[in-house]
């Protein structure tokens, strides 16, 4: 089965989408403040924080993605320790979350010409399509969390 163009779609829809489930990452975020990012409810993740974990395994997949088998996400960078934000480091921080989207995307069209989406990232215990269908849903996962922090902020 060719999971290559619905990888991409998901991965699109997901993130600048009209996903069937509800707000894409973009629509969900484009509503959050500065102020909003850093609440916490009890002691949950803050969106701000969250933002940068999705940052951050966008990160680790383009690397395998890239062949740099190697990368890992470090704990500082998988959930950062965000308590205040200025409203310009808010917006660089979606906007570096956009770019390593969009790089993201180019990265899994370019790869999935070649690659046996089946077989295991080197050096890893998960398969490509694992790993691909496993971003989509952690960007899920993390935009319920989100609109539901927004919701009680």
């Amino acid at each position: 089965m060719d999971h290559s163009y619905t990888l991409i779609a998901l991965l699109q829809s997901t993130f600048q989408g009209k996903p069937w489930y509800g707000n894409s990452v973009l629509t969900s975020l484009s509503t959050v403040s500065a102020m909003k990012a850093t609440v916490r409810i009890n002691k949950s993740y803050n969106i701000a924080e969250l933002v940068a974990h999705m940052a951050a395994w966008r990160r680790f997949t383009l690397a395998m993605l890239t062949n740099k088998y190697d990368y890992s996400v470090s704990p500082e960078d998988n959930f950062p320790e965000i308590n205040e934000i200025t409203p310009e480091k808010w917006e660089n921080l979606k906007t570096q979350l956009n770019e390593l989207q969009i790089k993201l995307a180019e990265a899994f069209e370019n790869a999935l010409v070649n690659l046996d989406i089946n077989a295991k990232v080197p050096g890893k215990s998960f398969t490509w399509l694992d790993l691909l269908y496993g971003l989509i849903h952690h960007d899920v996962y993390h935009i319920g969390q989100i609109n539901l922090i927004q919701k009680f902020a």
